[in-house]
C-alpha cells in the first residue's frame, strides 16, 4: 500500500457548469482560466485547442505558490474542456514527478494530439514526463506499447464488458493487472460520461457503461496500489436546458467522487 496524502481539492471556473460546482463546493478554492474568464451574458466559453492557450488557462492554478508540492484534485465541468487535462499535467503533474503513469477513465480515449477535447492524450504521452498511459472505459488496441487498455483492447462481446466492468471480482484482476506495470506515481483524469448513471454530460448518446459503484471501486484501489500525484474529475453538461432535478443529480454524483478521493 502506498500513501496518497491528503488531496487539496479545486474547482477551475470556465463555464456555468464549473460556476454552479464552485457555489456548490464553497469552501474549495477557485480559480478562474485566465483570458477564458467566464462572463456571465455568456452561456459558454470556447475552450483553447492549442498547447499556449491551455497551458495559460491552467496557470493560474498550476502556479499557485500554496499548492506547491500539494496533491491537487481539480474539479471543473463540460466535457468540451478535457484538453485542459494536458495543462494540468504539465503545470502540476510534471512538476510533482519526473515519471508518471497516466489514467484516463473516459467512455472516450482521446488519443490524438491536436489539442481538442477528443484528442489530447497522446500529447500527454508525447510530451509530458508521462512514461506510459492506461485507459479504464474505453476499449481499444494501440499501436504504441505504452498504451493499455483495461481488458486489452480484445473484447468483442459487449455484453461481457458491461458485466465484467461493473462486477468487483471480476474487474480486480484486469485492473491490478493493468496498473502493474506503471510507475508508483500516477495521475488520474476522469471525465463522467464513463458513467452508465448518475450524470448528465454533453455526449447523450454514447455514455459509457460503469458504474458509479464501479467507479468509486477503481479510485478506492487505484488509491491503496498507487500514489496519486493529482486528479481532475470533469463531464457536466454546460447545457443551459438541463433541469433542476439533472443539476441536483451531477451535484451529488461528483459530490461522492470527491469524498471517495478526500477520505
Amino acid at each position: 500500500m502506498t500513501s496518497n496524502g491528503n488531496f487539496v481539492p479545486v474547482v477551475l471556473v470556465h463555464d456555468v457548469a464549473s460556476e454552479r460546482l464552485a457555489n456548490f463546493f464553497g469552501n474549495f478554492k477557485n480559480y478562474t482560466t485566465g483570458e477564458f474568464v467566464y462572463k456571465k451574458d455568456e452561456p459558454f466559453v470556447k475552450p483553447s485547442n492549442n498547447r499556449e492557450g491551455i497551458i495559460k488557462a491552467v496557470d493560474s492554478l498550476g502556479s499557485d505558490k500554496e499548492l506547491r508540492d500539494k496533491k491537487i484534485l481539480t474539479i471543473y465541468g463540460d466535457g468540451e474542456f478535457h484538453q485542459y487535462t494536458y495543462g494540468l499535467c504539465k503545470k502540476i503533474a510534471d512538476k510533482r514527478s519526473k515519471k508518471y503513469t497516466y489514467v484516463h477513465i473516459d467512455a472516450h480515449d482521446d488519443y490524438g494530439s491536436s489539442m481538442c477535447c477528443g484528442a489530447f492524450v497522446k500529447a500527454i504521452e508525447d510530451e509530458t514526463n508521462c512514461k506510459n498511459v492506461r485507459m479504464i472505459g474505453p476499449e481499444y488496441s494501440y499501436p504504441s506499447k505504452k498504451v493499455k487498455s483495461l481488458f486489452g483492447g480484445i473484447l468483442n462481446d459487449s455484453e461481457f464488458y458491461r458485466r465484467a466492468i461493473n462486477d468487483p471480482e471480476r474487474i480486480k484482476p484486469h485492473l491490478e493487472k493493468l496498473i502493474k506495470e506503471t510507475e508508483k506515481e500516477i495521475y488520474v483524469s476522469i471525465d463522467l460520461d464513463v458513467l452508465k448513471e448518475g450524470i448528465t454530460t454533453s455526449w447523450e448518446s454514447s455514455c459509457g457503461d460503469l458504474s458509479l459503484y464501479g467507479l468509486l471501486e477503481t479510485i478506492s484501489l487505484l488509491k491503496k496500489e498507487k500514489n496519486i500525484i493529482g486528479a481532475d474529475i470533469l463531464g457536466y453538461s454546460n447545457s443551459c436546458n438541463l433541469r433542476e432535478e439533472q443539476h441536483q443529480q451531477n451535484l451529488t454524483t461528483y459530490s461522492k467522487i470527491v469524498d471517495y478521493f478526500l477520505k
